[in-house]
């Protein structure tokens, strides 16, 4: 499967598995949304892929809220295309 330009979303993005998943994803030429409550932790990620070149957009939310899903999916889809992984 062809990764690269890829738009994939990943929430849990600012410490850990998600971290990880994260900076792997950006290494193959993914497009990320970053997600998880803590904006901070995202924010260092993003740097971190975007001073590789990569591309990454910070998009904190809770995802127990549905509210905040809804709005945070609308926006990932705006910033990173439809055609999400």
């Amino acid at each position: 499967m062809e990764l690269k330009n890829r738009g994939v979303l990943i929430t849990g993005a600012g410490r850990g598995l998600g971290k990880v998943l994260a900076l792997s994803l950006a290494y193959c030429g993914c497009r990320l949304g970053l997600v998880s409550r803590t904006e901070k932790e995202l924010n260092e990620v993003a740097r971190s892929i975007q001073g590789k070149k990569g591309s990454a957009v910070v998009l904190p939310a809770d995802i127990t809220n549905s509210a905040a899903v809804q709005k945070m999916v609308a926006r990932a889809e705006g910033e990173l295309g439809t055609s999400m992984s």
